[in-house]
């Protein structure tokens, strides 16, 4: 069976067992929240097994949870939850095309209820050159893609030459790479030549000016 076939299979399982839902809840402290759910659910543990190895197949991460018998007239069942988050959600809607129009038109609202995403920036860990999707305000100076490898770029050292005494300072990579200079004393000398010559530059602004008034 290859994977078209495996999504008509769980499409068709789900237009008929299935249950595709988007509930406003309220927490005990007062706070709204959307409840969204794709499930399914069979009293034959088979087949439940079957689909799910389908579904693992497709690329989604099915949860299967026992429902005890809750009235004389209901059966023991598994029930299936396949998606939990947005991403999965629209991957399901891009994967698995839904018959029943109800169901089709719930999915929409599901992926419609979440708020616009958040621009990613793009960047390579500065120690193992893993490209990495980052929110902006969780990338830094120091880009890593995991505590490992923040952890191995404390230890990377490098060299670089000061601009102002030329002196070579060393230190490790993630402290010093985008330091320029090499003390506090060389970056104040730097900013003070700055500071002289604006002010040298107006000063002869000024008497050129008064010179050419008289």
């Amino acid at each position: 069976m290859n994977d078209k076939e495996k999504a008509a299979y769980v499409a068709a399982f789900i237009d008929g067992e299935g249950h595709v839902g988007l509930h406003l809840m309220k927490s005990q402290q007062g706070k709204r929240y959307f409840n969204r759910v794709i499930s399914f659910s069979n009293t034959d543990k088979s087949l439940i097994d079957f689909m799910t190895t389908i579904c693992i197949d497709l690329g989604f991460n099915p949860v299967v949870r026992f429902k005890a018998q809750v009235k004389a007239h209901h059966q023991p069942a598994w029930e299936v939850t396949l998606c939990g988050k947005r991403e999965e959600f629209e991957r399901f809607q891009q994967l698995i095309q839904l018959h029943s129009t109800r169901k089709q038109e719930k999915l929409q609202q599901i992926v419609d209820s979440y708020l616009p995403s958040i621009s990613r920036m793009t960047f390579s860990c500065d120690v193992c050159a893993k490209t990495v999707a980052r929110k902006p305000s969780q990338v830094g100076t120091k880009r890593y893609c995991s505590v490992t490898c923040k952890n191995e770029g404390a230890k990377i050292h490098i060299s670089k030459i000061c601009p102002v005494c030329e002196q070579t300072f060393t230190g490790a990579s993630s402290r010093i790479k985008d330091q320029k200079y090499c003390s506090p004393s060389c970056r104040s000398k730097t900013f003070s030549a700055r500071i002289a010559k604006l002010a040298k530059a107006g000063s002869d602004a000024r008497w050129s000016k008064s010179n050419a008034l008289h």
